[in-house]
């Protein structure tokens, strides 16, 4: 893929894309958790060889779909259009190259133009290593008279064939469906095309009026009022119209001229403030594209989200909270530290240094006989409670075959110069069982 010159995108697309990107690891990190847990329970029954074979087989028609719809426009254009070159279309020809060169595109791609009423717009397609771009005849044909204004439509085209985050698209499609992120990054793009059909122009204003054409039609274009239409903007603050903008891949055309204006005039964009209530009904839509055809598969990955994303959000919460980080955190907000209790003992405590321990240890056992009534069965875990101990719940622990509470003590935590001692709490008969010498009380 060539590269384009000095031009600058609009400057949200790197900031958009920066966040694709990102939420497209959250979801294929999320998607492989979900995979494996999945194949934990099914794998066995169907196979190694059945699962393999069927996602095989579904990226291979995802990318073959995507290959002959390619394959399907490159040769509709080699078979029906005209191709474009030093013998043909001559005048085009030396524009298309005067619009490389201003862009500093050293490789020309192959154009053609077409006239088809089922395809209204230009359109630029990559295939194989190679670029064609399609020029609509109806387009340059009303444009004939403002030829000027074709430089903007080829820029805009070839600022789309060489966007380089047009390879990206594959990972971060998953993001592309998403409310609000999946829009904004496509209205980005078009922004940052139509900035590549103005640096193509020789005169800024041509650029306007090739989108006049989009707005007026081909008959009224040429009376077209640029500063009037662009004042237009100023009525997406509504409600309605900022939703609808909010969920559409492509701004309104009142909006890009307004922008197309401001670069040619070296001033800037007036960007009407949106509706806040707009964009919180905007995260109720997701982004189902301009083609009717992709909108059920955008639909079904949308709903992928919301089943894989929860479920690795609630596995990565069960490992941190088996590894202790959870707790480790909690602890420090929801506990004394074990070494600096928070009132210095007194009376009974100060005679009993494992007072406060062993109240601990009766908290949880009368839980554990508690759940015995109502469930009939001794517990083994102690659960992330809230319960308000006078230490880390994850210092203590029940027993699975008798009933039975305990914790280990550290090394002169309670005692200086004590071992290591044991405690337990012995819920069906209600007493406290010391450790190593001790005796029961």
């Amino acid at each position: 893929m060539t590269t384009l010159g000095t031009v600058d995108r609009y400057p949200h697309q790197k900031r958009l894309f920066t966040i694709a990107v990102i939420l497209a690891v959250l979801f294929w990190v999320s998607l492989a958790l979900f995979l494996k847990a999945a194949a934990a329970h099914y794998l066995l029954t169907l196979g190694f060889e059945y699962v393999a074979a069927s996602l095989a087989i579904l990226i291979i028609l995802a990318y073959l779909a995507l290959l002959l719809r390619k394959a399907r426009l490159v040769a509709y254009l080699r078979g029906n259009a005209v191709e474009i070159g030093a013998n043909q279309h001559p005048d085009l020809h030396s524009r298309l190259q005067a619009v490389c060169k201003r862009l500093q595109v050293a490789e020309t791609p192959d154009t053609y133009l077409f006239q088809n009423p089922e395809i209204p717009d230009c359109f630029s397609v990559r295939f194989r290593g190679q670029n064609f771009l399609a020029l609509n005849g109806e387009v340059v044909g009303t444009l004939t008279e403002r030829q000027g204004a074709i430089d903007f439509v080829m820029g805009h085209e070839i600022g789309r064939i060489n966007d380089h985050h047009a390879r990206w698209i594959p990972f971060i499609f998953p993001a592309m469906v998403l409310p609000l992120l999946g829009p904004a990054y496509a209205r980005a793009k078009v922004y940052s095309y139509d900035r590549y059909g103005i640096a193509a122009c020789k005169a800024k204003v041509d650029a306007a009026f090739a989108l006049a054409v989009v707005a007026s039609g081909s008959r009224r274009w040429k009376s077209f009022n640029i500063s009037q239409f662009a004042s237009q903007s100023s009525a997406g603050s509504g409600f309605w119209m900022a939703l609808n903008e909010l969920s559409s891949p492509v701004p309104w055309l009142s909006k890009r001229v307004a922008h197309l204006r401001a670069i040619a005039t070296s001033s800037a964009t007036f960007i009407p403030r949106r509706n806040p209530l707009s964009y919180l009904a905007a995260l109720f839509v997701p982004h189902l594209g301009a083609r009717p055809w992709s909108g059920f598969w955008r639909l079904l990955l949308f709903v992928l989200w919301m089943v894989v994303v929860p479920y690795a959000v609630m596995v990565s919460y069960q490992q941190l909270q088996r590894s202790g980080i959870i707790d480790h955190f909690a602890l420090r907000f929801t506990t004394p530290h074990p070494q600096a209790p928070a009132a210095p003992p007194s009376g009974a405590e100060s005679q009993a240094p494992y007072a406060r321990l062993d109240a601990d240890l009766r908290k949880l056992g009368e839980l554990a006989r508690a759940r015995r009534r109502a469930a009939g069965d001794i517990p083994c875990d102690i659960g992330k409670t809230a319960l308000k101990l006078n230490y880390g719940w994850q210092r203590y622990a029940y027993s699975c075959s008798e009933p039975v509470v305990y914790t280990a003590v550290e090394r002169g935590e309670f005692e200086p110069g004590r071992p290591a001692y044991v405690r337990k709490y012995d819920w069906n008969g209600r007493r406290i069982i010391a450790g190593p010498g001790g005796k029961p009380r």
